[in-house]
């Protein structure tokens, strides 16, 4: 296992952390303890570790629960929780895993087996975020891609149906790419992809999603605190901060997009609905001659260089 790793020791014995961080600080690797599960879980809500060394048999909350609300409360999906336990029984260790455990390991501890155990459990873990990466991810732009893009839309529509809220969808897409591609060559046009990437999501707070569908087309997923005012703030946005120069050593010297805007539930209350109507309302702004975003199928498209009637 690489060095570095923050490994979070849970143990009420004071002699049993001591022994666990002289072992792993060997190793080179930033060790915290708790001596509880309830400090344990206030721990991982602050800062959650990359590894966590959990006893079995703990003070109140034994370490069973312990794993199992960690598993359950937090997104420790690529967490490996390697639990220590003097219970060899097949009825413990079933339990264990029934937690949520990723692997365990005996008392007395064996330093050479723990240091097994971590470094296959890691690997493995890291593997997995990997694949889950590529699987959810655009590798060009490092924006979502259009997977976890619907499944987030899915997740925010849901939320929305609860709590009577309102949910922002912005369809972006380059003017004129294909002449970038066609005059420039396609690394040129990559870059200018990787670019525009980079510049939408400069424009999302965490709650938010910036995506990639594919080609030259762009997403922006806004959730919390929505309002159709705010979707002509957030279009003005990527309107202005797109077409700023591109500072290319062989390109285009600037780029525009044409947006296009639908908000749960005015335009729709589906996935499928939602995406139409922006991807409509884009091609609407493109029509008119693009760097311009249009907010719905009804509205007139607004030129960048238009003054906004909010403020």
């Amino acid at each position: 296992m690489d060095g570095g790793t923050r490994i979070l020791v849970v143990d009420d014995d004071p002699a049993m952390r001591l022994l666990l961080r002289q072992i792993l600080e060997q190793d080179g690797h930033v060790v915290e303890e708790a001596e509880d599960g309830e400090a344990a879980l206030c721990m991982f809500a602050r800062n959650p570790p990359e590894v966590v060394l959990l006893d079995a048999m703990l003070p109140g909350m034994d370490g069973f629960t312990v794993c199992a609300r960690l598993r359950k409360t937090f997104n420790t999906a690529n967490v490996p929780i390697v639990m220590i336990t003097a219970l060899t029984d097949e009825i413990s260790i079933a339990q264990a895993f029934d937690a949520g455990a990723t692997d365990y390991t005996t008392k007395p501890v064996n330093p050479v087996l723990l240091r097994h155990r971590l470094k296959q459990t890691t690997a493995a873990s890291r593997r997995q975020a990997h694949i889950e990466h590529l699987a959810h991810y655009d590798p060009l732009t490092r924006l979502a891609n259009r997977t976890l893009l619907l499944d987030r839309l899915q997740y925010a529509l849901a939320h929305a149906k609860r709590t009577r809220a309102l949910v922002g969808l912005l369809y972006c897409d380059i003017d004129g790419f294909k002449t970038v591609n066609d005059t420039f060559g396609h690394s040129t046009g990559d870059l200018v992809l990787s670019r525009t990437g980079d510049r939408l999501a400069s424009l999302v707070r965490s709650c938010d999603t910036a995506a990639r569908l594919g080609g030259d087309e762009f997403i922006l997923l806004v959730t919390a605190g929505v309002s159709e005012e705010g979707i002509e703030i957030v279009a003005r946005k990527i309107l202005r901060s797109v077409s700023a120069s591109l500072s290319l050593a062989e390109g285009p010297d600037s780029i525009s997009v044409s947006v296009g805007a639908a908000v749960y539930p005015t335009d729709g209350d589906d996935v499928r609905t939602l995406l139409e109507k922006a991807d409509a309302a884009m091609y609407g702004a493109k029509q008119s001659g693009g760097n311009a975003y249009r907010l719905s199928l009804a509205s007139e498209p607004t030129p960048a260089d238009m003054p906004s009637p909010v403020a």
